[in-house]
């Protein structure tokens, strides 16, 4: 081989080994950012993980208290509509006719009663009450002064 092949292939080899070389500084920089950046991934995780944690230790007493309140409400309100089956029970049960009759006997009774009561007023003798009332007076009037001396 001759001296200008050797040279030339010599550079081409030295060519070669720059590149590499400058691949592989690409390389290493580029492994640099990725290494950054799952260090910057891994840091978000357990950050959230942490949040999480500390929401599930603080929130899960509340569920279970919202969840007790829930169970609560519940059993009243299944006591309410036990309530309201009885009532409606009973009032499905209540004659309504016979009711109303009884009530308009009660009216018809009571207004006999106020013709009756009001006839009876009607019937005083006032003047002859009057007459009786100033005939006591004047019997009582001389006893009154007899008995005061």
């Amino acid at each position: 081989m001759d001296e200008f092949e050797k040279t030339t292939q010599m550079e081409e080899l030295i060519n070669i080994l720059k590149d590499i070389q400058s691949n592989e500084q690409k390389e290493m920089k580029y492994a640099k950012k990725q290494s950054r950046f799952a260090i910057f991934v891994s840091l978000v995780c357990l950050i959230a993980v942490a949040f999480m944690a500390v929401s599930f230790f603080t929130v899960l007493p509340k569920v279970n208290s919202l969840l007790g309140n829930t169970k609560d409400m519940v059993e009243d309100a299944e006591g309410i509509v036990d309530n309201l089956e009885k009532v409606t029970t009973e009032l499905a049960a209540i004659d309504m006719e016979s009711m109303f009759k009884d009530i308009n006997k009660l009216v018809i009774n009571s207004e006999k009663s106020i013709v009756s009561a009001m006839d009876n007023i009607n019937n005083i003798d006032f003047e002859g009450l009057n007459t009786a009332i100033n005939d006591l007076k004047s019997v009582v009037e001389p006893l009154s002064k007899l008995f005061k001396r």
